[in-house]
């Protein structure tokens, strides 16, 4: 199989299922770039996700073709740890009925094959196994791409299905994790099996606008900053409580700061609503906004989640002219360089925290240069077109 396969009377590109644990997301995202990424190097790319995950028009508006866009009930077979423990058996029992324990996956991805005729196929998660059984019984390439922290004592424990996904793993063409840190903990979840480090790469030409026309930090510092956390309120790992304590804590040291939070709510969700609660008169809660809007309403970024798998936010932060303050962990810790393209800190180390912010206005001329390192960093490490011909070079040695 290659690149030039013929279907029917004429040669086509390289067909591929990307098998998506949601359509929303960091992930997502960065499975659309990829895909549109790939294109310059003839692959065609199909995507089939969960069905719940998103509104299906946004996501066709990402994948760029309605009937390239397939969606079904996906197992994941990670632990459901951030449930009630009393709630988790209910929930893997709600699962293995709305899959068919993976049944139903598998049945839509044989469907599919019959009508495209895939030369492989590539999961963009490790939590769904539907992708690497399917691709088994079809006798196709299979690459898994590990986008989580994966394991014992993470957000993902893989608990009970530990010894059938070690198979099933092992069993793939290859593995690729898209940072060092989600390298990492695969390793020592999955010894023995290979894997390919290749960083998530992204579209940032559309950043420049907003880089190029913003005010010098100097300008922003004499102005009061903006200083911005990103995620669903609901997201307990983005650590919405400890931005609220910094907020709180920086508010009379710097009263003409503004401190937001970009997030969509979850009105039924106790965390969220006591974030919402706790943010009255303090923090401005902003809402879901593309990265381009959120952006340009931001001067600097926190990160508080040091289990971050990559940290696409941060990188897009960089391109955009953000100053990026970040936990000293996960794949944050790899994208910044401390004190050169951006700071970071201790985790959860509030104090730590705001001796970093109240340092910044004091950088002067400094600040604009780590601002321009990073924004160099950004386009130098992560750009699109390296890690898709990373990944196309992947797809070649697999087929060959």
């Amino acid at each position: 199989m290659n690149g030039n396969r013929v279907h029917g009377k004429q040669e086509r590109g390289l067909r591929v299922l990307h098998v998506m644990n949601a359509f929303a997301g960091g992930a997502a995202r960065s499975t659309f770039e990829l895909a549109r990424g790939l294109e310059d190097f003839g692959v065609e790319s199909w995507f089939l996700g969960s069905e719940d995950s998103t509104n299906l028009s946004m996501v066709v508006a990402r994948a760029g073709q309605v009937e390239r866009v397939r969606s079904t009930k996906l197992y994941w077979w990670n632990s459901k740890i951030r449930s009630a423990w009393w709630k988790r058996p209910v929930h893997e029992l709600l699962q293995a009925f709305t899959t068919c324990l993976g049944a139903r996956g598998l049945w839509e991805i044989r469907r599919l094959h019959e009508e495209v005729g895939f030369d492989l196929i590539h999961t963009n998660t490790g939590v769904t196994p539907e992708g690497a059984l399917a691709a088994s019984s079809l006798s196709l390439p299979h690459i898994w791409h590990v986008r989580e922290e994966l394991g014992p004592g993470t957000l993902y424990p893989l608990g009970i299905w530990q010894k059938s996904a070690a198979k099933v793993f092992a069993q793939s063409a290859a593995v690729i994790a898209n940072s060092s840190f989600s390298e990492s903990a695969f390793q020592k979840c999955f010894p023995g099996v290979d894997t390919t480090r290749i960083p998530n790469g992204l579209q940032l030409s559309h950043f420049a606008e907003a880089f190029e026309g913003r005010p010098s930090w100097q300008e922003r510092v004499k102005k009061g900053l903006r200083v911005s956390l990103v995620g669903h309120l609901s997201a307990r790992m983005k650590g919405h409580d400890e931005f609220l304590v910094i907020a709180d804590k920086m508010s009379g040291l710097f009263p003409k700061w503004k401190f937001q939070i970009f997030g969509s709510r979850a009105p039924t969700d106790p965390y969220a609503v006591e974030v919402v609660r706790s943010a009255t008169g303090l923090v401005d809660l902003m809402g879901q906004a593309t990265p381009e809007a959120l952006f340009r309403e931001s001067d600097v970024l926190l990160v508080l989640n040091p289990s971050e798998s990559f940290g696409r936010v941060a990188v897009e932060a960089m391109a955009a002219g953000v100053m990026v303050v970040g936990a000293d962990g996960g794949g944050i810790a790899e994208i910044l360089n401390d004190r050169q393209s951006g700071f970071l800190v201790t985790p959860h180390d509030v104090e730590a925290y705001v001796e970093c912010l109240a340092s910044l206005p004091a950088l002067g001329e400094k600040g604009q240069r780590i601002l321009d390192n990073a924004k160099a960093r950004a386009h130098e490490s992560y750009a699109l077109k390296r890690c898709a011909g990373a990944v196309h070079a992947c797809y070649q040695k697999v087929l060959s």
